[in-house]
């Protein structure tokens, strides 16, 4: 059951970072906009 939900997890991640190299090659203003958002995904960690 945890190595499912550990899993998920990493999956999420890894999938959460390609989309963001993805948008900031590919949309304009995006890598101004991720530059003023302090977080990420999971405030105060990433």
């Amino acid at each position: 059951m945890y190595a499912v939900s550990a899993l998920s997890m990493v999956s999420l991640l890894a999938r959460t970072a390609l989309e963001d190299r993805m948008l900031r090659r590919e949309l304009s203003g995006y890598e101004e906009s991720a530059k003023a958002m302090r977080w990420r995904l999971v405030p105060g960690i990433w």
